[in-house]
């Protein structure tokens, strides 16, 4: 589970859901999700076996801050959470055997220290303190792999699933094909999604087959089934979601142009969601979601990457709340919001789930700096971004966003990252929302988020 997830569940566990927590935790996960530069996360799944026997091990100290203004957009209100200190440190071991064979452990130890507003607690999280973070053994066999233990999973572009979780994976590689098919349920250390719920206890089955062209194109597919095995009904109201996603998609050059390339994903999810104020009653789910992404490269000074996205996930207007089954699906209806098990980057100011929204973003990077070898990286990004609901009926996931209206507002983000060597990284990164007509009256006021980390490895 990566940290920013991590961080979004300390915070759903710190206030209720009807109140202003959510967004804060929406926009947290965003924060340290972004890709580290250089460090070991094991060994990707289709990759060859080693070359070579023998152990190597390693660690990362990662501290951070991260500092929130306004994030219920109401000047005139304290903030729940006026920052977090956050102490991430992890070390890992990888053993590469003559026959092939990989063993990878990597353990975990979490602090995340709060600066609170007056009469708010400190939450229980089930991650913080030492945790097994990452614990499998690869067993290539020829063009098969196979992957037992605790690993790392997403799908497409990680918005329907992107979790650690204990499991088994079987793959077959061969030619321009890749087939995986896994088993895996949720760990011990996991807070659920549904902040009702507490400890998370999900099951999850997917297969996956991605065909890659000899002019650059991957095609690709993939299945998730999810069942939810808590049985808690809390004060008459049943918690379970089950769901099943169902996704296509496709990414390559544009035109066989080299510096031009595009991603597409289509999702479509069903399943089964327990009805607001029902113990047991059941609605069918019927979402989908879509993103869609321009990039381009030019092979020029400073390497820079334009791009232009559009991401949308359908939404439900009688639902009481995108976040919590508690708040769910209205009785005799279909439940039409998309809800993923993953990560989405929807911009740092907002921080939306993919769920009754639509977003189009337009972004720059540069670097500003650049060496021949890695480091010695100074790299500036930069980007803006529109909201609309897709049912201005229905919720998003910050509880402000209740008027009748599509106009969600726009946001803007910027950061800055730095590597002056191969070891260390820093980065500052700034978000900035400016709400729209379907906040509340009282909610319209400007709100920014503000993290600052670097990740010394070792």
């Amino acid at each position: 589970m990566n940290l920013l997830r991590l961080i979004a569940l300390a915070l759903l566990m710190l206030l209720p859901a009807s109140a202003a927590a959510q967004p804060i935790i929406d926009r947290v996960q965003r924060v340290t999700g972004g890709e580290r530069l250089d460090l070991d996360d094991g060994k990707d799944f289709f990759a060859p076996a080693p070359a070579q026997a023998g152990i190597t091990v390693g660690a990362w100290t990662a501290p951070a801050y991260l500092h929130f203004g306004d994030t219920d957009f109401n000047s005139r209100a304290n903030d729940a959470v006026n920052s977090i200190a956050i102490l991430d440190q992890r070390a890992w071991a990888r053993w590469d055997t003559k026959g092939g064979q990989t063993v990878f452990i990597r353990g975990r130890y979490l602090n995340l220290q709060y600066d609170l507003s007056p009469g708010a607690t400190y939450p229980v999280v089930y991650e913080e303190g030492m945790a097994l973070d990452l614990g499998y053994v690869d067993l290539p066999e020829g063009d098969f792999s196979f992957r037992l233990g605790r690993q790392f999973l997403a799908l497409g572009r990680s918005v329907t699933l992107s979790q650690n979780l204990d499991g088994v994976r079987a793959g077959y590689s061969h030619g321009p094909w890749d087939l995986s098919a896994f088993a895996a349920t949720t760990p011990d250390q996991i807070t659920d999604i549904d902040p009702a719920v507490g400890r998370s206890d999900r099951d999850f089955l997917g297969f996956t087959a991605a065909y890659h062209t000899t002019d650059g194109h991957s095609l690709f597919g993939y299945y998730l089934d999810q069942e939810d095995g808590t049985s808690l009904v809390a004060a008459g109201q049943g918690l379970a979601y089950d769901s099943r996603y169902h996704a296509l998609g496709a990414e390559g050059p544009v035109f066989d142009l080299d510096h031009l390339s595009y991603y597409v994903e289509a999702i479509r999810e069903d399943g089964e969601s327990i009805n607001r104020g029902t113990a047991a009653n059941r609605a069918p789910v019927e979402a989908d979601a879509f993103l869609g992404e321009l990039a381009f490269r030019p092979d020029v000074e400073g390497h820079p990457t334009y791009w232009v996205s559009f991401s949308r996930g359908s939404g439900d207007p009688d639902r009481g709340s995108a976040v919590t089954s508690a708040g769910g699906n209205r009785v005799g209806t279909p439940d039409t919001a998309f809800i993923g098990f993953g990560r989405f980057d929807g911009g740092l100011g907002l921080s939306p789930r993919l769920t009754n929204i639509a977003i189009t973003r337009a972004g720059a990077s540069w670097k500003l700096r650049e060496a021949p070898r890695d480091e010695d990286l100074l790299i500036l990004a930069a980007a803006a971004s529109i909201y609309r609901k897709s049912d201005p009926a229905g919720p998003i996931s910050h509880p402000a966003a209740v008027n009748l209206s599509d106009d969600v507002g726009h946001g803007f983000d910027a950061s800055i990252t730095y590597k002056p060597w191969h070891d260390l990284v820093m980065t500052l990164q700034a978000g900035r929302f400016s709400p729209g007509d379907a906040f509340a009256a009282g909610n319209r006021d400007d709100g920014t988020v503000v993290y600052a980390g670097l990740t010394y490895s070792y």
